[in-house]
């Protein structure tokens, strides 16, 4: 059933883990250490580079 929605919404998926990744950077600048701020700037970059690329293959399947 979740493979099902994965498969459905998965850029969806990957942007929502970006904007959550960013949100989590942003709010340890100033409460969190550096390795935590970093670490989460890293998935987010990861997450936005898998959103990127699926939503680049999405397109060329539709095509």
């Amino acid at each position: 059933m979740l493979s099902v929605f994965y498969n459905r919404f998965k850029v969806a998926f990957w942007i929502i883990l970006t904007i959550l990744f960013a949100t989590g950077s942003i709010s340890n600048i100033s409460t969190g250490t550096d390795w935590e701020v970093a670490l989460n700037a890293v998935l987010g970059a990861v997450c936005l580079i898998v959103a990127i690329t699926l939503f680049v293959k999405q397109r060329k399947n539709e095509e």
